[in-house]
């Protein structure tokens, strides 16, 4: 492998009508429980409002940073704002972004009608309601979660909350993040950092790799001294800072006095990175666009 190849590259009829509820539904309302770490008083406080007030929120977070458990904590507490429950979808088996809207709506015990699509069949049957939906783990699917996102906006009374390293970028849309950017959760073991490798796209990773080189916190412009080589232009430099960022992939913190974003690559995620420069055969070389940093 090298640079190059890292770097590669109508609404139904009765959609205003409410439909009947499933009988199940009126009785069933699945959520999950906190898993058992200390309470995070504040922070369930503050997702509960958001969860409220904000038709679309993402918990984003390393993995096994608890976004789960925090999430699963604010939902608990949010339980009397949503009069038609609170659902749990767990999607990290699911890796076929085409069934997300089929899972979701075997979730919601909703039945199949013919003549719509899956998404239009989940809109017309919530049509009229006020719940939350909690799309758990959605990295691998993620588009499939934001398109799903998009056509459930046409259904006011449907909140929905998602988990995931990075947010679904989505009109309107909430980012909670645990535990702040700069205090992010060390990743917890290389399948986790390998998993978030995978969800990244090709200029993302190259840029992963070629940031290893960094030991300490670093600003734009040394990363764009260390980075910007073929195929990599400033500008997917200076973006990739921010998506790595969103991905919880780096931490960040205020450049000291200046303006602007210091950013670090934690210990684990370094060293990935610095292992997938040496795969792609540019550790040490060249020494041009990291003259810079041995200086």
């Amino acid at each position: 492998m090298n640079a190059d190849a890292m770097a590669g590259g109508p609404m139904p009829e009765s959609a205003g009508v409410p439909v009947p509820w499933p009988a199940v539904l009126a009785l069933e309302r699945p959520e999950y429980a906190p898993d058992g770490r200390p309470e995070r008083a504040g922070q369930v406080a503050a997702l509960r409002s958001l969860l409220r007030s904000a038709r679309r929120v993402t918990v984003t977070g390393p993995p096994r940073s608890g976004k789960s458990a925090l999430t699963a904590a604010a939902v608990a507490a949010a339980r009397s704002d949503f009069p038609d429950g609170t659902w749990t979808v767990p999607l990290g088996a699911v890796s076929d972004g085409a069934l997300v809207a089929h899972v979701v709506a075997r979730a919601l015990r909703l039945p199949d009608r013919l003549g719509l699509s899956q998404l239009a069949a989940l809109r017309t049957g919530l049509c009229g309601r006020r719940l939350l939906i909690i799309l758990d783990d959605c990295d691998r699917v993620a588009q499939a979660c934001a398109s799903l996102a998009a056509e459930l906006a046409r259904s006011p009374g449907v909140h929905l909350a998602a988990t995931a390293m990075a947010p679904l970028h989505v009109v309107g849309e909430r980012v909670y993040t645990v535990g702040g950017q700069r205090a992010a959760a060390p990743w917890p073991d290389r399948a986790a950092i390998g998993l978030a490798h995978q969800l990244c796209p090709p200029r993302q990773r190259l840029l992963w790799a070629r940031l290893s080189v960094f030991t300490d916190w670093f600003g734009v412009a040394e990363a764009v001294a260390a980075c910007v080589y073929p195929p990599l232009p400033v500008n997917s430099v200076t973006s990739g800072l921010r998506d790595l960022a969103a991905r919880s992939v780096l931490i960040t913190r205020p450049a000291p006095g200046a303006s602007g974003t210091h950013y670090r690559l934690l210990p684990p995620t370094r060293e990935y990175g610095a292992a997938m420069l040496r795969e792609i055969g540019e550790e040490g070389l060249p020494l041009t666009w990291r003259s810079s940093i041995q200086a």
